[in-house]
């Protein structure tokens, strides 16, 4: 998949996943942080921070966040796990769950932090057991689901 092809895909669905999901269910998956991800583990670490900074720019300029947050944590992230993927063996779908596990970690424990370091309500919440392990497996089932519908036009052509 080309590189623009992400970009576009990460803005279509950063904007489902902030104006769409909510309509339908509470359980959101993440989907700009698991096209990061793919992005960092098909491309490159650096084009995958860049898939994470707009993916996290679109939610907090939707949310009004003052401080780009989600913007850092995915952009850290995607970049993150492409420096980590580049030290084992790919193992396709295996890989990109085990992946997707860490990250959707790393951003509830970020938005826990962020919540708690301005104040914001609702960071007792990130901390709930059953929340956090719904939110893994909605990302992991969304993961698996991305996964199946770009496999054949993963090669990371330029």
């Amino acid at each position: 998949m080309k590189k623009w092809h992400y970009l576009v895909l990460t803005l279509i669905l950063s904007i489902l996943e902030i104006s769409f999901f909510p309509v339908i269910s509470s359980n959101i998956p993440a989907l700009g942080l698991l096209l990061a991800v793919l992005a960092a583990l098909n491309i490159s670490p650096n084009f995958g921070m860049i898939t994470g900074i707009l993916a996290g720019a679109i939610i907090d300029i939707s949310l009004g966040f003052g401080l780009t947050q989600m913007a850092l944590t995915y952009g850290l992230i995607a970049v993150g796990i492409g420096f980590l993927a580049n030290h084992i063996i790919d193992l396709g779908l295996f890989t990109y769950l085990i992946a997707t596990f860490v990250a959707t970690l790393v951003s509830i424990f970020s938005a826990t932090f962020f919540s708690l370091a301005f104040s914001y309500d609702g960071w007792q919440l990130a901390l709930d057991l059953e929340i956090i392990g719904l939110k893994i497996l909605v990302n992991l089932v969304s993961a698996i689901i991305i996964y199946i519908l770009l496999r054949k036009k993963l090669s990371p052509e330029m």
